[in-house]
């Protein structure tokens, strides 16, 4: 059954440029990018690139991508918990917005889940502007409302 194994061919790296498809992420000698219509914008780090839970990164040259404009760094993906490991303070990305979660009451009634959280730089917290806080309260109870 040895004829019906493929043999693996080493992959090269493209030294041409290429089109690559929007949505595609690849790995230059220059870092970790992804491409968007005709640009590409760095990853910075290892949490905001599992965050987008890319399936793969295709190894790529500055050649191959020479037709994409860098246009700045990739921020984390929408819907990813962050906590701002210099001062603890917990974020949702949301519309590309960081917004603070200032009531706990939010993990128990939206059910995000506290085990998901990505402990982050302010390096990598500052790629996101601030948007509101989330602030959630639980309705009260037939206790607390005869107080």
């Amino acid at each position: 059954m040895r004829w019906l194994r493929r043999r693996s061919k080493k992959l090269v790296a493209p030294t041409v440029p290429v089109d690559y498809p929007t949505g595609t992420c690849v790995q230059t000698e220059k870092g970790v990018f992804f491409i968007k219509g005709k640009f590409r914008f760095r990853v910075i780090s290892d949490r905001i690139l599992s965050s987008w839970h890319y399936p793969f990164v295709l190894s790529s040259t500055e050649l191959a991508c020479a037709r994409y404009k860098i246009a700045g760094k990739l921020g984390f993906r929408q819907g990813t918990l962050v906590k701002d490991m210099s001062n603890g303070k917990i974020y949702l990305i949301s519309e590309n917005l960081r917004r603070q979660v200032v009531s706990p009451d939010f993990f128990d009634v939206m059910l995000f889940p506290r085990d998901k959280i990505i402990e982050v730089s302010p390096e990598e917290i500052a790629l996101h502007k601030e948007g509101e806080n989330i602030t959630w309260q639980l309705p009260p109870t037939s206790l607390q409302a005869g107080q």
